[in-house]
């Protein structure tokens, strides 16, 4: 006989569908609570089941990872902006895909970014004036897209960054999890569905040309969009020019909002938490004094790293992630159907007290050597995990870091509301802009 996990039967038809639109994160929070680790409930006509247990988890992203896809949902939700890319491409042509870009965010080639990421982050901030008030996020969203336009893409993005960092965020708007329209179907017309269609016009004429323009130099860096390139062009592959346009996006729309949310989180958790600041700013004023960061710096910024550690658990920017089950499974001592979609809320797990003391608090010192060891693997997961661990983890956690850094050594940042509120899109977005006055140092 099959055993269901348990969890809210909802309204007819319905189902959660209502209270999961009002407030996603407490809702998640209720079923963990209320069920347990592993919770089924019906969403807008689909069977979802949440799963928030470190040794599940890893059964389902590593050990039965076969038998877990990307799925209909999120083809559904997200397949208009990232195609073939990287994020929904399964299979063979995944696998090819990813050993043909995984290069590009080895070591060698991050260490090439690095000093691109500090100047980018140097000419930002000598746009902010002492004692002004800025809006944090939109500036570190401004900052990650002029970084990844010229360190993977090579091209210099300051004519169309407002215009790009605006369509960015109207599409992450179309899948805020409290807007009814999300649930819809893209071609309805919708207001929302409406700004989003012009968006996505907007990203596929930026996308061509500037895959146009790199056809059109003579001589091009040696980047992951000459890679990406090179392997259209090649006649022994069957990659087209939608190919491409596809992985752009993926990687655009996928990097620059993680980091930008990451640094944002961060900055603004050691505007609040001024004893952890000072310990920051003391390391970097012992190992950098008035020098840039490097990459090499990096291992020698122990509290750097922890802040960063902190920022993403207590705000992780990818806040859950999905997949769906290709035939019956077992997870724990439950059943689970072929098609269910799966729900695994990094935003459940890493505000659950059994694997951090005080979950809801900023504590950055408890990132030890020793803390670690004791994590069960899946219970701090900001980048996914398995074989389909974020392709760019590294060249993300870098860029926050050497960001995170050489701002703090130009500018003290004073968190101008009362405290943080979110909004479940395809990120976790502040549910308002974060005002901070910069005051130089």
């Amino acid at each position: 006989m099959s055993t269901l996990p348990p969890g809210p039967s909802g309204l007819p038809v319905a189902g959660s569908t209502l209270s999961f639109v009002r407030d996603p994160f407490s809702t998640y929070e209720r079923w963990a609570e209320e069920y347990g680790d592993i919770v089924a409930t019906n969403i807008a006509g689909r069977t979802f089941v949440m799963v928030a247990h470190p040794e599940h988890i890893e059964r389902i992203l590593v050990t039965d990872q076969q038998h877990y896809g990307k799925g209909s949902f999120q083809r559904d939700q997200l397949g208009d902006i990232v195609g073939d890319g990287l994020l929904l491409s399964e299979g063979e042509f995944w696998h090819e895909q990813r050993n043909r870009l995984q290069p590009e965010f080895f070591r060698e080639q991050l260490t090439q970014y690095a000093t691109m990421m500090v100047d980018e982050t140097r000419a930002r901030a000598d746009n902010w004036t002492s004692g002004e008030t800025i809006t944090l996020n939109s500036e570190l969203q401004h900052l990650t897209l002029a970084i990844m336009a010229r360190t993977l893409f090579g091209f210099d993005i300051e004519d169309a960054e407002g215009q790009f960092a605006n369509t960015a965020r109207t599409i992450s708007e179309r899948f805020n999890l409290s807007h009814v329209s999300t649930y819809l179907a893209a071609w309805i017309p919708t207001p929302r569905n409406r700004r989003y269609r012009r968006a996505m016009n907007n990203l596929d004429t930026v996308i061509y040309d500037v895959i146009e323009a790199r056809r059109a130099q003579d001589d091009s860096p040696n980047d992951l969009l000459a890679t990406l390139i090179a392997a259209v062009d090649d006649p022994e592959t069957d990659l087209t020019d939608e190919t491409l346009r596809d992985e752009i996006a993926t990687v655009i729309l996928g990097g620059h909002d993680t980091a930008a949310l990451a640094m944002t989180y961060t900055l603004t958790a050691l505007a609040r938490h001024p004893d952890a600041e000072a310990e920051v700013r003391a390391e970097l004023d012992e190992v950098l004094g008035d020098d840039d960061p490097t990459v090499t710096d990096l291992p020698a910024l122990p509290r750097l790293d922890a802040a960063v550690k902190e920022a993403m658990r207590l705000h992780p920017p990818a806040y859950t992630l999905f997949r769906e089950s290709n035939r019956p499974m077992k997870i724990g001592e439950y059943d689970v159907p072929e098609g269910a979609t799966l729900t695994i809320p990094q935003w459940v797990v890493h505000h659950d007290s059994r694997w951090f003391e005080s979950p809801w608090e900023y504590q950055p010192d408890r990132w030890t050597d020793e803390f670690e060891a004791s994590l069960p693997e899946y219970a701090y997961f900001p980048f996914c995990g398995g074989k389909r661990h974020c392709i760019g983890m590294r060249y993300g956690l870098m860029e926050t870091k050497l960001v995170v850094a050489t701002l703090l050594q130009r500018f003290r940042f004073d968190f101008q509301l009362p405290e943080l509120s979110f909004a479940a899109a395809l990120t976790l977005q502040p549910a308002e802009p974060v005002s901070v006055r910069v005051t130089t140092v």
